[in-house]
């Protein structure tokens, strides 16, 4: 009895899903007579009624517009009206109504209805010839033409109804297409031409990219991907790829990768990659390659490579390689390394900077080797008669010693190596004169040190100084020498004040004597360790102290 009882409640629970679904379908609906896109109507309904929809935008045109007016209509034939011309029919569906394309019917012959005949075959090697308008017009319709695209479903919130939404596109663009049709038309093996247009590309020169192109004074092509020789010059409109050879100019309009050998110059209006070589110049924009030139190389971009020319070298960018000029080198960014007789500029240096006359860069990691040498930091070491780091090793000094009782000095560069300006004065009495007489020595002197840090406060000096001195008299012509080795312990006192002291060890050469008697004689020396003279030549040797303020 238990078991008839529950095939009975299975019954009547199927029997309420069939009814229920069948009153879907005659449940009376409404719309209004506002004009709206079909996906908006089906929402409408979805919303309004509580029916469930389930369809899809890539099938039903839900951007069509209708204009219906129904009121008390069921919803069956709403759907139909809505639906009609579409192609588009409707189910039910476990209480939901799916809307799904038609498949159409197979097409039935019958004994009166003759078969249609099929198109003739053409034969890869004689097609039927399309005229070339007809091509034109062909490609740019199928360039205009929007990508392809796939729709998914999200589910809404608070019921089963369905709603498109965009997703990415998943086949290539039809203008990619279109593109690689027009390339692959474009392409030749080979051409040859004595002017530009005069030749066997003819009008289309400026369109088609050929492997091999001879041009017998000057040549236009649209693209090079091989080899191209000129008489004279090759111009290309869009890249080149491989070896261009010319007796005066070679010019791209696009990239350029491979190599470029010119009698004058190179021109490259877009990125370069491989060999430039000329007689005057290169120029391109960004370079990844060997730039060598008479005159000048120019990268309007970034630098990565090599650049050697006669006069200069520029980069409007980073350069991540070597710069070599006879006059200057100059980089916007950051270089690697720069050589020039005249000067080189960079923002950063990596490695060194080499010149004759002046360097100057922002940062240093490595070395600045000239006679003026300029830089915000330096890690490394600058070598110059003139070091100016702003982040440096700057300071003024007074000092007493016993070779000079009042001293001036300029120290500026980096702690690793600075210059050193001096200038030092003393005063003496002349002896065996009735009247009470001063004489005033001077010394002018430049030198080299280095500055060893030795925790916050503390610095260790050791500094080489070479003084003229020009000994109770404004100049003293014969040679009279002193060199001074000094190592001084510096001790910040205040944030920008310091205390040393320390021992110097002094050696004097010199030539000059007494006019009278010829003899040597000199009030430098408070004693001497060691004198010794050799043909008009004396040396002298001492340790002396030296202290002092500095700022």
């Amino acid at each position: 009895m238990l078991k008839y009882r529950y095939i009975l409640l299975l019954g009547l629970w199927l029997g309420s899903l069939l009814t229920a679904e069948a009153q879907l379908l005659s449940r009376p609906v409404s719309l209004s007579g506002r004009s709206v896109t079909l996906g908006q109507a089906l929402d409408e309904l979805a919303a309004d009624y509580g029916i469930s929809l389930v369809y899809s935008s890539y099938f039903v045109p839900t951007g069509r517009r209708v204009d219906l007016r129904l009121a008390e209509t069921p919803l069956a034939t709403a759907l139909e009206l809505l639906l009609a011309g579409t192609n588009v029919g409707y189910q039910e569906l476990h209480g939901c109504i799916v809307l799904k394309p038609i498949e159409p019917e197979p097409e039935q012959l019958t004994q009166l209805e003759p078969r249609r005949t099929a198109p003739r075959q053409t034969s890869p090697l004689y097609q039927e010839p399309v005229p070339d308008e007809q091509l034109r017009e062909a490609r740019r319709q199928l360039a205009v033409m929007a990508p392809l695209q796939s729709k998914t479903y999200g589910q809404l919130s608070g019921g089963r109804s369905m709603k498109p939404a965009p997703l990415s596109t998943y086949a290539p663009s039809l203008e990619a297409l279109a593109a690689a049709a027009e390339r692959e038309d474009a392409n030749r093996l080979a051409q040859v031409s004595l002017l530009p247009f005069l030749g066997t590309n003819l009008a289309r020169s400026r369109e088609l990219t050929n492997n091999l192109s001879l041009n017998l004074l000057w040549g236009t092509n649209g693209g090079v991907d091989g080899l191209e020789i000129g008489g004279l010059g090759n111009s290309v409109r869009d890249d080149m790829h491989g070896l261009q050879l010319a007796g005066l100019a070679n010019t791209a309009g696009g990239n350029a990768t491979g190599t470029q050998l010119a009698g004058l110059f190179n021109l490259v209006e877009g990125d370069v990659a491989g060999l430039q070589a000329a007689g005057l110049f290169n120029i391109g924009s960004q370079t990844r390659a060997v730039q060598l030139a008479g005159l000048f190389n120019i990268a309007e971009q970034d630098l990565t490579g090599a650049q050697a020319a006669g006069l200069f070298n520029i980069s409007n960018g980073h350069t991540e390689g070597v710069q070599i000029a006879g006059l200057f080198n100059a980089s916007s960014g950051a270089a690697k390394s720069q050589a020039a007789l005249l000067f080189n500029r960079a923002e950063d240096v990596d490695w060194g900077q080499v010149s004759l006359l002046c360097n100057k860069a922002r940062r240093v990691e490595g070395f600045q080797l000239g006679f003026i040498n300029v830089a915000d930091t330096v890690r490394g070491v600058p070598v110059g008669l003139i070091n100016i780091v702003r982040k440096g090793y700057n300071v003024v000094e007074f000092s007493a010693s016993d070779a000079f009782y009042g001293n001036l000095g300029f120290k500026f560069g980096a702690h690793r190596l600075y210059n050193i300006l001096h200038v030092g004065v003393r005063w003496d009495d002349i002896p065996g004169r009735a009247e009470h007489t001063t004489a005033v020595s001077w010394a002018l002197g430049y030198g080299l040190g280095t500055a060893l840090l030795a925790g916050k406060r503390w610095l260790f000096n050791l500094e080489a100084v070479a003084m003229h001195i020009n000994e109770e008299e404004g100049w003293t012509r014969p040679l009279n020498l002193l060199g001074q080795f000094r190592a001084t312990a510096d001790l910040r006192i205040g944030r920008h004040v310091h205390f040393f002291a320390g021992p110097v060890y002094n050696l004097l050469f010199s030539r000059r004597n007494e006019a009278e008697t010829g003899e040597y004689h000199s009030n430098i020396p408070p004693y001497t360790l060691y004198q010794e003279r050799t043909g008009g030549l004396t040396t002298s040797m001492w340790v002396g102290f030296s202290g002092g303020m500095r700022f």
